[in-house]
C-alpha cells in the first residue's frame, strides 16, 4: 500500500473484529468503529487508531 503521509481507512480490519468480540453485550451496536494507519515515510514509519463514533 503506497500511501505515505496520507490517512488510510482500513476497510477489513482484524483489530475491529477482536474489538467487536471483546465489547459488552449491552454496548454493541452503539458505535461504528473505525480502523486507520498514517505510513509516515517509506522506512515502514506508521501509526494506527482506531476510532468510534454514533453510527
Amino acid at each position: 500500500m503506497r500511501s505515505y503521509d496520507t490517512l488510510v481507512e482500513v476497510d477489513q480490519s482484524d483489530w475491529i473484529g477482536e474489538l467487536l468480540a471483546a465489547e459488552p453485550s449491552e454496548t454493541w451496536g452503539q458505535w461504528k468503529i473505525r480502523h486507520f494507519v498514517n505510513y509516515i515515510d517509506g522506512g515502514g514509519g506508521y501509526w494506527e487508531s482506531v476510532d468510534r463514533a454514533a453510527p
